[in-house]
């Protein structure tokens, strides 16, 4: 079963604050010496139901479906620079999805390599 996740893509119009960078999920799929995690950047489907006005500054959503396993994902939450999310999570056989640690996402690479 697959775990459904969601992000906001918050757009501006210039100035100090115009765009957040885009938010993204990546399956990580083993450990990299450059980058720590070898990472394959999953697609997502972008709604705009919600958006406001013609440039859509709010409102725009990625949905990404996710089949079972280890994840990670970057998202702003608001115009603050400093209010960016970025986290592991695991989704089960179930397509629940569970926060982890960057240490339980190591331990996971780990264990599947040496099963």
């Amino acid at each position: 079963m697959y775990g459904t996740i969601r992000a906001e893509v918050i757009r501006g119009g210039g100035g100090r604050w115009a765009s957040r960078p885009r938010p993204w999920v990546a399956c990580v799929t083993a450990r990299d010496a450059v980058y720590g995690f070898a990472r394959e950047f999953q697609r997502g489907a972008w709604d705009y139901t919600y958006a406001n006005g013609k440039r859509g500054g709010r409102g725009i959503y990625i949905y990404w479906s996710l089949a079972p396993g280890l994840y990670e994902i970057y998202r702003p939450v608001s115009w603050n620079p400093r209010s960016d999310e970025r986290f592991f999570f695991r989704v089960d056989e179930g397509g629940e999805l569970h926060e982890i640690t960057r240490q339980e996402a190591i331990d996971c690479l780990t264990n599947a390599i040496l099963a």
